[in-house]
């Protein structure tokens, strides 16, 4: 019995002196830095759900079709590849996952609020839009700095980038946001593929490319006009547990003292509280295809259109869009006193624009419609942003921002970059603002107007 009992106790002492062991090394070369910040995250005041929220994080908007519900509180996606790769968020990345007022990721709640002696750049777009001003928004402001170094007075980026969003949204935003006096100085419209893609499967489907992206649209229409299915509800009921799960890992240990001042607990609470979160996320893709598999068109406005259904092709009329709605916003900007920017936003399906390696053809590169939409439209964006640039509008071709460069910079097999390719692209929009900022000053007032 006594050797049984010393057993058990030698097998305690080393348990214990492993764990301490652990926890001295997590201290002192600060390891698993990621599931710690997790574990911050959840224990933020902005992390808790409402308790009458819907489990899809997004609302009706009249104007725009839909945006985020302020107060939602959207991570960094770690899959198929990470934003970033080599840590936890940067500082300025941490404080941008927070819905504001206005339903885009910001630290600012309210853009009205800024006061006008502010330097204030505005990027409109989709989520490539949103995720350059939320990932490398401070890269984006020092570059300004070291640029414009005649600009003394503080810079402020601002994102009116959302998923789904393309032309005319950013168009229509603008326009809300100068009526609603949000001081700009400079404005942004960094898009390109949300149009051809979206406006292509719309197209297809018989709905005008005019029109908010139907699979955005109709998803969040159908989830809060009520009637759920039997499916649907299961779905959002594993949502909300899903979510209360991740905040849950975290506040068991927060409310034991002893467990919270442990960095092992931390990593280990940081860790499950994530899991759940990416299952939280990944059902509420798979409401959104479920909802929007069965939402009827027949209350959804639309237009005629000869090139629309299955076998017509709109991408001309699609990229004739997309041109004109760049004139309303450098004509809008310019009656703000802004000076307007655009940019065609780099692609992996663009042929040339980027070696891809290994990585990136395994987890970011797929032929799929997506890939078609651009290899076909793209050069139809090109030309007809030339024809800007020749009208003496900012336009400027960033698809080749990556060529050359041989290291991870897609993400997924869309669209998005992860922190290193949204630094780089910040720095080519700086380029941008800064060449059309300079012009703008050296052009006789009459003709700013």
């Amino acid at each position: 019995m006594k050797r049984w009992i010393s057993a058990l106790l030698a097998m305690l002492v080393s348990c214990a002196g492993a764990i301490g062991t652990i926890e001295l090394a997590i201290r002192a070369f600060d390891l698993f830095a990621a599931a710690r910040a997790d574990y911050a995250e959840q224990l933020a005041p902005s992390s808790q759900a409402e308790p009458a929220a819907p489990a899809i994080a997004t609302q009706i908007h009249p104007y725009l079709g839909w945006i985020r519900r302020p107060g939602t509180v959207l991570r960094y996606p770690v899959r198929p590849l990470p934003v970033f790769p080599d840590g936890p968020p940067s500082e300025w990345a941490a404080a941008q996952t927070r819905a504001n007022r206005f339903g885009y990721l910001s630290n600012h709640d309210d853009y009205r609020d800024l006061p006008d002696e502010r330097f204030v750049v505005g990027v409109f777009g989709g989520s490539v839009a949103g995720q350059l001003v939320n990932v490398a928004g401070d890269t984006l402001r020092e570059a300004l700095q070291e640029r414009l170094p005649e600009i003394t007075a503080s810079i402020d980026v601002l994102t009116f980038g959302s998923g789904g969003f393309k032309q005319p949204q950013a168009a229509i935003e603008l326009l809300l946001s100068t009526a609603l006096g949000v001081p700009l100085d400079v404005v942004v419209n960094l898009d390109g593929f949300n149009e051809v893609v979206f406006g292509r499967l719309d197209a297809e489907a018989g709905r005008h490319p005019l029109l908010p992206s139907q699979s955005h649209y109709r998803v969040t229409v159908e989830t809060l006009r009520g009637a759920p299915s039997r499916e649907e509800t299961e779905l959002a009921g594993r949502i909300v547990y899903e979510q209360r799960m991740a905040s849950e890992s975290v506040r068991r240990v927060d409310a034991s003292p002893l467990l919270r001042s442990s960095e092992l607990a931390r990593v280990v609470a940081g860790t499950l509280a994530r899991r759940h979160a990416t299952r939280a996320a990944l059902l509420e893709g798979e409401l959104q295809r479920l909802v929007g598999a069965r939402a009827p068109d027949a209350f959804l406005a639309s237009l005629p259109e000869p090139c629309l259904g299955a076998n017509g092709d709109c991408l001309a009329l699609i990229a004739d869009l997309w041109e004109r709605t760049s004139r309303s916003m450098d004509a809008m900007a310019r009656a703000a006193g802004a000076v307007y920017v655009h940019a065609l936003q780099p692609n992996q399906y663009v042929p040339g624009s980027k070696p891809l390696n290994e990585t990136e053809r395994a987890r970011a590169f797929r032929q799929y419609h997506a890939s078609e939409s651009v290899r076909n439209a793209y050069p139809l964006l090109r030309e007809r942003g030339q024809r800007l640039r020749e009208d003496g509008i900012a336009f400027h071709d960033l698809t080749g921002v990556f060529a050359g460069r041989d290291e991870t910079i897609y993400r997924d097999d869309c669209c998005h970059v992860n922190a290193h390719g949204n630094a780089l692209l910040a720095r080519a929009v700086a380029d941008a603002i800064a060449e059309a900022v300079r012009a703008a000053r050296a052009m006789p007032t009459a003709q700013r107007r």
